[in-house]
């Protein structure tokens, strides 16, 4: 398996999230991820998750934030969201499951759809 100095080189960096490209993620640990996970591999930053929800909710009126599965159901993503107070916006079944997995509660989330 070709090193990631290898791959940046001959592919570029595309295969790697920008998080595995921040200072402090050492080529070691890089290493490990992508014999590990393989590539594409993507990399949540927590902090960065929390901070940003922190910036949107500094940056409007008091409000209820609205977390869209549509742009990410991946469960474990949603929960450190849930975590951090937004509630869940779904539209299917699927993103109704993934939800459900993250810890949301439903009776409180936004429903949508075509079929409206």
């Amino acid at each position: 398996m070709p090193t990631i100095q290898e791959r940046k080189a001959s592919e570029g960096s595309h295969h790697l999230s920008p998080a595995l490209e921040r200072p402090g993620v050492t080529d070691l640990f890089r290493e490990r991820l992508v014999a590990k996970f393989g590539t594409p591999l993507y990399l949540y930053d927590v902090d960065e998750i929390d901070r940003r929800v922190a910036s949107l909710r500094d940056a409007l009126p008091p409000s209820d934030l609205f977390f869209s599965f549509k742009s990410n159901p991946n469960p474990a993503v949603a929960s450190v969201i849930r975590e951090a107070g937004c509630r869940a916006d779904l539209t299917s079944p699927g993103e109704i499951e993934a939800a459900l997995a993250a810890g949301f509660d439903l009776s409180k989330a936004l429903y949508g759809g075509p079929g409206k």
